[in-house]
């Protein structure tokens, strides 16, 4: 790789001026995009598999998003998720059982935003479970809506966003935000359930029924569902 990919980061990171590791993350994002697979892995075409696996494993070790925990600054992390996508990417193609390309493109701008993003949303959901864990709910609630915000495709995101929107008596948001956990995965039983427990908090009986019969359809063990039921009966 060129001067600036190949840049290393300093392990010590209490002692390393956060200034030089932020402009050599901006250098190579943007150089990569300009580099193809064995560019931006640093290797000839003619590179064994050999070789190509170590200079993967110094670059991931390098450039995890992981050893980055400390920055701060979102736009910075997603620019690092997109670099280490990319990182990943190549090495995944390059040691195919197809067999090592004999030319690969440059990433496409827009794959690679897409791929930062969800990538981003993770680091976001995690948090928020991390925190929804502790009883924080509504700052569990802020994380796992920014983590919707990147990523809206993931039905768990939107199922612990209500979930954290419950415990802090929203309850309208999220009966949306679980009714829209259930499209993206309807044959989930927990989401249906949990949306048949709002119903029943809001005293729409006939409604709830419903739901709770929907989610034991899905799965009649569900245990939710089951005491929804209940709930309903005595």
């Amino acid at each position: 790789m060129n001067s600036t990919g190949g840049a290393k980061i300093s392990q010590e990171h209490g002692s390393a001026d956060r200034a030089v590791i932020a402009d050599k993350i901006e250098k190579l994002y943007v150089a990569f995009k300009s580099l193809d697979y064995y560019g931006i892995l640093n290797v000839d075409r003619g590179a064994t598999t050999d070789e190509i696996k170590r200079a993967y494993h110094q670059l991931a070790k390098e450039f995890h998003p992981d050893r980055y925990l400390h920055l701060e600054a979102d736009p910075l992390k997603e620019k690092l998720h997109a670099i280490f996508s990319y990182i990943n990417e190549a090495y995944r193609e390059l040691t195919s059982a197809s067999g090592v390309p004999k030319s690969a493109p440059s990433p496409n701008r827009k794959t690679v935003q897409r791929e930062s993003s969800k990538n981003l949303a993770k680091v976001r959901f995690s948090e928020g479970k991390r925190v929804f864990d502790a009883g924080r709910h509504e700052e569990a609630s802020t994380l796992f809506g920014q983590a919707i915000y990147l990523d809206n495709s993931v039905a768990q995101y939107h199922y612990f966003y209500g979930m954290s929107l419950i415990r802090s008596k929203k309850m309208k948001p999220a009966e949306e935000a679980l009714k829209k956990a259930s499209q993206l995965d309807p044959d989930n039983s927990a989401y249906i359930a949990e949306l048949g427990h709002i119903y029943l908090g809001l005293g729409f009986m006939t409604r709830a029924r419903n739901t709770f019969e929907k989610a034991l359809k899905r799965d009649p063990a569900d245990q939710r569902a089951l005491e929804g039921i209940e709930k309903l009966n005595d």
